[in-house]
């Protein structure tokens, strides 16, 4: 499969002075003027101007300046320059990307989400314990090794994906501590790939990829 090279978004001079319910999808437009009525903003604070700073939180973007408003599917957003491209878009000559409220939001972390893992993984680990017990029991003799080893496989299968996950949460939450000084409810780490649609809510499910993403 070929992946198609990013691209720079569009942006109009222009106000859109057609119809709002024909307006362009994820072109960029210099005010909000004639854009649908009733966007969401997903964002927790106000719609940032024109020309003013914020700092990109998804996949650490970083600081950037507004440069034009979009909307997609209900939501509107905002088409920003960062300060620093990532280089494999830098590559292709993309300098602008779409982005929505929730992007320009530091991520939550769920307070509970290691220690759930780490009790899945005590669950798992019990379970994978009482099928090595069983497995004795069916199969007693030293020749059946193998047959012990099947009969435990699916266990230590889940066991594995237990431990994988708690491991993931508790590097999750190193990264925010370091980011964030001694806030552990922020994480700000790079493989953040937001979910789509976007939802304006207070767990933030997150928002459609800008066009530049991989």
């Amino acid at each position: 499969m070929i992946t198609p090279a990013p691209q720079q978004p569009q942006i109009s001079p222009l106000d859109w002075v057609g119809d709002p319910g024909q307006c362009p999808k994820f072109v960029g437009f210099p005010t909000r003027t004639g854009l649908p009525a009733d966007l969401i903003w997903s964002g927790k604070g106000e719609v940032p101007a024109i020309g003013a700073r914020v700092y990109i939180h998804m996949n650490s973007f970083g600081p950037a300046e507004v440069k034009a408003y979009f909307h997609a599917d209900g939501y509107l957003g905002v088409i920003c320059q960062p300060d620093k491209m990532p280089a494999r878009l830098e590559a292709h000559g993309v300098t602008q990307g779409h982005f929505f409220g929730i992007e320009l939001e530091p991520r939550q972390v769920e307070p509970q989400q290691l220690s759930v893992c780490e009790a899945r993984e005590k669950a798992a680990r019990q379970n994978h314990q009482s099928q090595q017990r069983q497995a004795k029991t069916i199969f007693p003799k030293a020749s059946q090794q193998a047959l012990r080893e099947s009969y435990c496989a699916p266990a230590l299968q889940v066991l594995a994906w237990a431990i994988e996950a708690t491991a993931t949460a508790r590097r999750a939450a190193e990264l925010a501590e370091e980011a964030n000084g001694n806030d552990p409810g922020i994480n700000r780490s790079d493989d953040w790939i937001p979910d789509y649609p976007p939802q304006d809510s207070e767990e933030h499910p997150e928002h459609p990829q800008n066009e530049q993403r991989d």
